[in-house]
């Protein structure tokens, strides 16, 4: 409780003016503004740890103006915040949406210097489906070298109860929810197979695997089976549950300066850079 009660102190005083750019294309343009991104920094500085936050909403919905009191409070915590909107269902599958985050790190790795942001100290957060789109970019290389990039571009990915699992039904779903999940990761089992994070697992870059302990249905369930076989392949991998917190609550808890999750954040990112974590 000490150790939380300094972080927030020490988050507090450490709190920056930010500045947000907003509406960035990152790639050609779509309809509905989805290949264009938000920034947000610190006021002064540079050479800053960047973080991509990928937005959840089952590659169905979201998008990145949801999320700017989210970008503005991280980048008060001294991060450079950059957050993508992706295309959805239905003008989108699986494949298309994971390519549109790949330009977006891209266009970080290019671009983010001028904002105050390290191309080298860049660090993936995804939450929910957002989390399976960052584990499919490290873990099929395709997607990063169609955008001119590599893993050594990415330090860690981050994940907020990512669905890791997108192979067969959840228990409960409906018909007509079965059919969009065909839609956008497969219509064949072949299909979804190739569209899954376990096809590929491998070393890649550190992980943390977050999950909540409100409601947790599978995602606990799938995110321990994904760390157990993280390790089995000898990757850098570390988990965390946050606690009483629902699925949703996890990314207001990331950005509360002092929150267990917050602090687990900034000690996954000093890990991943080397430092004490």
């Amino acid at each position: 409780m000490i150790a939380l009660v300094l972080a927030a102190a020490l988050h507090q005083a450490n709190e920056a003016p930010v500045t947000g750019v907003w509406d960035i294309s990152y790639a050609k343009h779509v309809a509905g503004g989805k290949h264009q991104l938000d920034v947000f920094r610190p006021a002064g500085g540079s050479d800053r740890v960047v973080l991509v936050f990928v937005h959840g909403g089952g590659l169905e919905e979201g998008d990145r103006t949801e999320y700017r009191w989210l970008g503005r409070a991280l980048a008060a915590q001294n991060y450079v915040v950059v957050i993508p909107s992706y295309r959805l269902y239905p003008a989108a599958k699986a494949p298309d949406a994971v390519a549109d985050v790949a330009a977006a790190v891209a266009w970080t790795v290019r671009n983010i210097a001028a904002y105050g942001g390290s191309p080298n100290r860049i660090v993936l957060v995804g939450h929910s489906a957002g989390g399976y789109l960052t584990a499919i970019l490290a873990f099929d290389p395709h997607y990063l070298r169609a955008a001119g990039l590599s893993l050594r571009d990415i330090r860690g990915v981050f994940e907020l109860s990512a669905d890791y699992s997108n192979r067969d039904p959840d228990p409960g779903e409906s018909a007509a929810d079965i059919a969009v999940d065909h839609h956008i990761y497969g219509e064949t089992a072949e299909e979804r197979d190739a569209n899954s994070v376990y096809r590929y697992l491998h070393r890649t870059v550190a992980f943390e695997a977050t999950c909540e302990s409100i409601d947790p249905g599978t995602q606990c369930i799938d995110r321990d089976h994904f760390v157990a076989l993280m390790r089995g392949h000898h990757s850098p991998i570390r988990s965390f549950t946050e606690a009483n917190a629902t699925h949703d609550q996890l990314v207001q808890r990331v950005a509360q300066p002092g929150d267990p999750l917050n602090v687990q954040l900034r000690r996954f990112v000093q890990w991943v850079l080397g430092g004490a974590g």
